[in-house]
């Protein structure tokens, strides 16, 4: 596992130092924090604060005060639920035997019995409204998710064995499989994947591999992340040497992270009249992987540049097939930043019916009229089934209206 034993000590294991370092800092700056907090941060920055949930009481139609579980993410068709376990050092007993128990008592039994009620409040309340991180209510009664997974985080005693702290996690007759993360493990590969989809991507690859492979609890979780970065068929062997991989990724997030690019915008929506709305947006790129998301910034960089021309520019695109989403770019001008929602609105609409796609994310990017040294950007979301237009089709024939676009696939991660 990525497995450290205190901010302040030695991995049991040696990994690259430079990851080390990464993990030590992020476990310092929470030293003062719970472990509830902790994992509500890291899930914040990972999937926004629209989407994370740390403060989930509600009261159940029998008029009793209730938790739906410790914290939650909710994007579209996922659902991530986590049930937390933290060892008081108080009654720590430093014994392996007593540390054993613990584990078993408070991971294994207690936190699979929480997602028993989890899952059954889901299914049988009417209305589950819960604060998101930014302040905003959402009814949970109201999700209809496809990929459901349940995490058990614990943060254990350093007497635990670690064969014990090893365990992945087991499959429960009543939820179906449940996660078990160390928390230094699920911080690890959040610092790694950063993204929604491919933290996912990873769960889902975890819990079929857990469920297939008994030597799945004898490996690292360093070892099994190693092995989902170059080898997704989860029916073949691990082995230690798939930790090596982990310590060869490069770490490009500088080329497809596009927080700091959006949280200006965003923010200004979030505060502004809009309500929750842009949600669809954020979803949108939410579920975008890095090779898809390297794409999106290239685009959203190039039209705040090309907006300081003094021509109109051909929009760029792309279209993410597995999301079934296709992306556009408008930079305009100066004279036709006040046109922005002719242009957005009738380039959209070509670049979804020209790929077919069944949603369309496309943005205008401006100078801003009051600040110079800002950029206005608007975004138009369309979400609806593709179906035949002639007219469609006649103002396509009409001109050359993008640029040549071609059949590319890219790849995800990179190795040294």
């Amino acid at each position: 596992m990525f497995y450290v034993e205190n901010a302040a000590s030695t991995c049991r294991r040696t990994h690259d130092q430079q990851f080390v370092s990464r993990i030590l800092t992020v476990l310092s700056r929470s030293e003062l924090l719970s472990l509830e907090d902790v994992i509500a941060n890291e899930n914040s920055r990972i999937f926004t604060r629209e989407f994370t949930f740390s403060a989930t009481l509600f009261d159940r139609s029998d008029g009793q005060e209730v938790e739906l579980c410790d914290g939650a993410v909710w994007i579209d068709d996922l659902l991530l639920l986590f049930q937390i376990k933290e060892r008081n050092p108080h009654y720590d007993t430093h014994d392996a035997r007593e540390e054993t128990k613990w584990f078993e008592r408070k991971v294994e039994k207690d936190a699979v019995g929480q997602f028993v009620d989890t899952l059954r409040y889901l299914r049988e309340e009417n209305s589950l409204p819960f604060a998101n991180h930014r302040g905003q209510t959402l009814d949970f009664a109201l999700a209809q998710p496809t990929r459901i997974h349940l995490i058990a985080l614990f943060d254990s005693s350093e007497a635990l064995p670690l064969d014990v702290a090893s365990r992945k996690g087991r499959t429960s007759k009543r939820v179906g499989f449940v996660h078990y993360f160390h928390r230094v493990d699920y911080q690890a590969i959040c610092l790694i994947l950063h993204t929604p989809t491919e933290i996912a991507e990873y769960l889902h690859f975890r819990a079929n591999f857990v469920q297939r492979n008994e030597k799945a609890n004898r490996v690292s979780e360093k070892a099994l992340f190693g092995k989902f970065l170059t080898d997704a068929d989860d029916s073949n062997d691990i082995r230690d040497e798939h930790e090596f991989v982990v310590d060869r990724l490069v770490d490009d997030r500088d080329d497809f992270n596009i927080s700091r690019l959006l949280a200006v915008y965003f923010d200004r929506i979030a505060y502004g009249n809009e309500g929750t709305q842009y949600h669809a947006i954020l979803s949108e790129l939410a579920k975008l992987p890095r090779n898809m998301l390297r794409e999106f910034r290239k685009r959203f960089e190039w039209a705040m540049s090309k907006c300081h021309d003094d021509a109109l520019a051909k929009p760029s695109r792309f279209y993410s097939k597995s999301q079934e989403c296709s992306f556009i770019a408008i930079p305009l001008p100066t004279e036709e930043r006040r046109n922005w929602q002719e242009h957005l609105n009738i380039y959209t609409r070509l670049c979804k019916y020209d790929f077919k796609s069944k949603r369309c994310l496309g943005f205008t990017t401006a100078i801003d009229a009051d600040r110079p040294d800002a950029y206005a950007i608007h975004w138009c979301h369309l979400n609806f089934d593709w179906q035949p237009i002639p007219e469609m089709e006649a103002i396509l024939a009409e001109e050359n209206w993008f640029r040549d676009t071609k059949e590319q696939l890219l790849g995800k991660y990179k190795l040294r």
